[in-house]
């Protein structure tokens, strides 16, 4: 059978799977219905045209969405469906399909329908309401009452966003941050205790709006954050109705980075209050809005933070305040790619304008006869037409002073790379890389690792360039176990010098790098890579750059530093990217002193019975499409074999599958008789049963093995 060709398909296989009353996982409903709809390992390998997820399981999710918002389901946990009473009365009448115009005779099923959305699309992932509703209502307080007359939102008889106010929490939340351990809250009462109660009430109220937009708080937790700076002063809040409203109704996905940054867009918040303040004008008008934004709020923030900020870095909190308070003209949505894309799909009906906003604007307005009023870019149709990953541009070479062309001059940014084009050059979806961008924007310090062959390296290096912006302020090394201390930061070396042998102190190459980046535009960002960082002795190479790591804006004296000599410290705008290879298990783990200040990004070559990185190489293959399924097939079951035997970190990489010739004739043969052979006789080396084990990881078994009704064979003669 087919993929379901909606989600409507799915709804009374599903209702009819947990029939017996029994609360059932969802993951084993999907597979189920999968099982029963003879989807094959092609058909589920689909994606949606966003490359979000499988297009089988987003079906299904939205028909549970659907049957749970129509009282048919209920979901007990995340993760977790029951039928309800109503549920076993719908089998029992015995519909021949459910469908979405069966579920309106239910009055919960047309509130979900009408409540918040403007399109019903099961990709959507923007809930826009009209300009009614509570959201913009909140915003619209929010511009009235304090931007304009500087009175508290929740305290509006009061005066609370002065300049003065505004000024002194924003120091203490930006100017002078607080780096160290503890949580958002923890630290927060610790900089605002030297203020003034009108402070804890001004940050009360930038929280509400922070919170106003995204999905990613639960209401009761949006309600608890708002209220906490306001208990720690034992102040009431006078007026909390609409933004209580507006918590049950929120917009959108914020990203990562909003979430876990959230000192940095609240600082945004404070610098765009502080210019509406200062500088006032109609804040209903997006030429005023975005000036404030972009031309004095950004470079205020950028100018203060102590830290390697950019406007990307508050891209997600700039989208969101200026759609909420002129929404007639700013797209709901609080991604700057997003944008882009649906700027670039649409391109001829943008106009001239260098604005991207603009061009947003006048795309609108001409989409709108044929989509209708107040459309989403959200739903299934639309968003297949923009959210698509784009084949990469060819890169321009930099001419030299004469004309003629050269060679890329070191630290020269050759074309800005896009992350669809990365995601395109790296064979990994958007979405991935933009989770290891916000966690690398976040900490700063993050790992890679994965099993041998699965890209690390190769990842690494690109999005660094990437995230850089330029090869010239990225810089690899690679530990290994005689790489000491002295390589790393600094020791005595050898001198000859007219014959004689002297020894001097010299830099290693981390703090040559930290220097030149110290030298350089503090909002250039540059990228250390230490690939294999576990095959050294990592509590030895990086000595006391372990406080250095945590406390980016302390100075610590060096070992061996002599009198009047400078401390050492991080810069803000260095950040370290290292590998590990997780099979390593002779190797000394990560000290966990050390494992605490990076933050971890696991690349593993099958993901829930998917290939996701060897599925888009092989899509760019000139290869017929029965050997691109066919080497899929059996790599997955490779690596399914192996997780069974010895777990997921022993996997193979899909390096190993990406060669130049992998649909010739004999190329199994070769693969497993050079690499993975003498791979999997490592991994097993202990097994008793060793010998058995590799002839059932062999191509041939491999098929006969994991299809036992082709081949008459089964998994026990292992």
């Amino acid at each position: 059978m087919p993929l379901p060709a909606n989600h409507e398909v799915c709804m009374r296989p599903m209702l009819e799977l947990v029939a017996d009353g029994a609360v059932h996982k969802l993951a084993n409903v999907r597979e189920q219905l999968a099982d029963q709809l003879s989807l094959t390992l092609a058909e589920r390998a689909v994606r949606t045209p966003s490359g979000g997820k499988p297009l089988y399981r987003d079906r299904m999710d939205w028909s549970r969405t659907d049957l749970v918002q129509a009282a048919l389901l209920e979901a007990p946990q995340r993760g977790y469906i029951v039928i309800t009473p109503r549920g076993r009365d719908v089998l029992a009448s015995g519909p021949l399909e459910i469908t979405r115009g069966y579920l309106k005779q239910y009055p919960e099923f047309q509130a979900f329908l009408s409540r918040r959305y403007r399109g019903e699309g099961p990709t959507a992932d923007s809930n826009w309401t009209v300009a009614a509703d509570d959201v913009l209502v909140a915003a619209g307080e929010f511009r009235d009452r304090c931007l304009r007359d500087g009175r508290g939102l929740l305290i509006p008889s009061r005066e609370i966003w002065t300049l003065d106010t505004i000024d002194a929490v924003f120091h203490s939340l930006i100017e002078t941050p607080n780096l160290g351990p503890g949580t958002f809250a923890e630290k927060l009462e610790g900089q605002l205790q030297e203020l003034k109660d009108e402070a804890y009430a001004l940050i009360a109220d930038a929280l509400a709006v922070y919170l106003l937009y995204p999905i990613d708080f639960l209401p009761l937790t949006k309600r608890q954050q708002v209220r906490q700076p306001l208990k720690w002063r034992s102040i009431e809040a006078e007026d909390f109705g609409t933004v209580d409203r507006a918590f049950d109704a929120p917009v959108g996905g914020a990203g990562l980075f909003y979430i876990e940054r959230r000192d940095l867009q609240l600082g945004f918040i404070l610098a765009f209050a502080r210019a509406a303040r200062s500088e006032g004008g109609d804040l209903t008008d997006p030429a005023v809005l975005a000036h404030l934004a972009d031309q004095v709020a950004v470079p205020h923030l950028i100018t203060s933070a102590s830290g390697s900020v950019t406007a990307r870095t508050v891209s997600a909190a700039r989208n969101i305040v200026l759609c909420l308070l002129a929404p007639d003209f700013y797209e709901p949505t609080a991604s700057a790619n997003h944008k882009a894309k649906i700027a670039q799909r649409w391109a001829e009906l943008a106009g001239g304008s260098s604005d991207l906003d603009r061009r947003l604007y006048e795309i609108r307005k001409a989409l709108t006869p044929e989509y209708g009023e107040g459309f989403s870019y959200y739903t299934a149709d639309l968003r297949a037409e923009w959210d698509v990953t784009r084949p990469l541009r060819p890169s321009r070479v930099p001419t030299s002073p004469d004309g003629g062309s050269g060679v890329p001059v070191a630290g020269t940014r050759v074309e800005e790379t896009s992350l669809e084009e990365l995601a395109y050059e790296v064979n990994m979806p958007a979405e991935d890389l933009e989770r290891l961008e916000s966690l690398l924007d976040t900490k700063k310090q993050v790992i890679i690792e994965g099993p041998p062959g699965s890209g690390k390296t190769y990842v690494a290096d690109k999005f660094a360039r990437y995230f850089a912006g330029a090869a010239g302020r990225v810089d690899l090394i690679q530990f290994h176990q005689s790489y000491g201390y002295e390589d790393f930061i600094q020791g005595i070396r050898p001198r000859t010098d007219t014959g004689s042998i002297s020894y001097v102190r010299a830099d290693g190459a981390f703090k040559r790098f930290c220097d030149a980046a110290r030298n350089a535009d503090k909002n250039q960002r540059h990228v250390f890579i230490i690939d294999e960082i576990n095959r050294g002795n990592v509590a030895r190479i990086f000595g006391e750059l372990m406080f250095c790591l945590e406390y980016r804006e302390r100075a610590i004296p060096l070992a061996g530093a002599e009198s009047g000599e400078a401390p050492f410290s991080i810069p803000p705008n260095v950040y370290l990217i290292g590998t590990m290879n997780n099979t390593d298990r002779s190797l000394a783990q990560l000290d966990y002193a050390l494992r605490r200040r990076f933050y971890f990004y696991r690349l593993t070559p099958l993901v829930a019975g998917r290939a996701p990185i060897l599925q888009e190489w092989l899509s760019k293959q000139p290869i017929a499409d029965v050997g691109r399924e066919a080497i899929l097939d059996l790599f997955i079951r490779l690596n399914a074999r192996i997780t069974e035997i010895l777990g997921p970190d022993f996997q193979v990489g899909h390096s190993y599958f990406m060669q130049a010739d992998v649909d010739s004739d004999g190329w199994r043969e070769t693969l497993w008789a050079s690499a993975i052979t003498p791979l999997l006789e490592e991994y097993l080396h202990n097994r008793t049963n060793r010998e058995a084990l590799l002839r059932g990881l062999q191509p041939d078994r491999l098929v006969s093995t994991l299809t036992p009704n082709e081949a008459g064979t089964t998994t026990s003669e292992l």
